[in-house]
């Protein structure tokens, strides 16, 4: 294609000024209409995911206490021959069954919100329409929620007195200081991760705020755009084309909900047609002005 566009350059200099550097190249498919949107999905599944973070964070801070509470249970199945990697799967158990279910949760949301996520989506790609929830996705729920079961539930288990059977002679239940630092970390890692998405947020409210008070130079209330493709084969000459689209436009304009409509092929703030097209001022002669590209 590279060599195609040299060509074009080179046979059609006119057309294709060296100046302007004129070129072509290849990209896939799903590349060209995913690109809008990737960043943007990116931004909102690491946020997704931070959130995430911050939930484990504190229900492993949550699950600490208790187990804190149950050291007397613990320490009587312990005596009672239970070792402590039975009690290390009895309370993984319990939290992977907790994560399950906060993923099962989690999933009837997604159900409910997928119109409004598949809509906004729309905006930025055209195959948002594929967007849904299959076996990837469910795949995806299940092996997240077993992970952060796994994880934070180990997590609780690690600052453990290596033997429970002490605890039935403690006459005042205290804390280890293992588990202190568990907990002091879990609470400083929810408060981190807090600032980060607020943060986040911040920023993101504040260039929105921006981006709504710049003057683009023209009037935008009112102005409704829309993008018409038309198949030129179906036409036997150029004129008939344009005749087509005047028409077109003739029509829209006639319109009681409408003041005024025009046809372009550069709309403000669009990706710009590599193509040099001429334009002139309604009224005006070619002699008054310089035409420009």
């Amino acid at each position: 294609m590279a060599a195609v566009a040299e060509r074009f350059s080179s046979d059609f200099p006119d057309s294709y000024p060296p100046e302007i550097n004129y070129t072509a190249s290849v990209v896939d498919l799903k590349e060209e209409l995913t690109r809008n949107a990737r960043p943007t999905l990116m931004m909102l599944l690491v946020t997704a995911g931070i959130v995430l973070l911050i939930a484990c964070a504190n229900v492993a801070n949550l699950t600490l206490a208790r187990v804190i509470r149950r050291d007397r249970e613990l320490a009587v199945r312990t005596a009672l021959g239970a070792g402590r990697g039975r009690l290390l799967r009895q309370l993984v158990t319990e939290s992977t069954l907790l994560a399950v279910i906060g993923g099962v949760v989690g999933l009837g949301v997604a159900f409910v919100g997928l119109d409004l996520l598949v809509g906004f989506v729309a905006r930025f790609t055209p195959r948002a329409i594929s967007v849904g929830i299959d076996g990837w996705v469910l795949a995806f729920t299940l092996l997240t929620s077993l992970a952060t079961g796994l994880v934070f539930g180990v997590v609780p288990t690690l600052g453990s007195r290596v033997d429970l059977r002490s605890s039935i002679q403690e006459s005042t239940r205290t804390t280890g200081s293992g588990k202190d630092n568990i907990r002091r970390g879990l609470i400083v890692a929810q408060v981190a991760l807090s600032f980060v998405l607020l943060i986040g947020a911040g920023l993101t409210l504040r260039s929105l705020v921006r981006l709504q008070q710049v003057e683009p130079g023209f009037e935008t209330e009112h102005v409704l755009t829309a993008r018409i493709s038309v198949n030129f084969t179906e036409f036997d000459t150029m004129t008939a084309a344009h005749h087509f689209l005047n028409e077109v436009a003739d029509a829209v304009g006639e319109s009681p909900l409408a003041r005024a409509a025009a046809l372009t092929t550069k709309p403000p703030y669009r990706s710009t047609n590599p193509f040099l097209q001429e334009f002139l001022i309604e009224g005006r002669d070619s002699e008054e002005v310089d035409i420009a590209p």
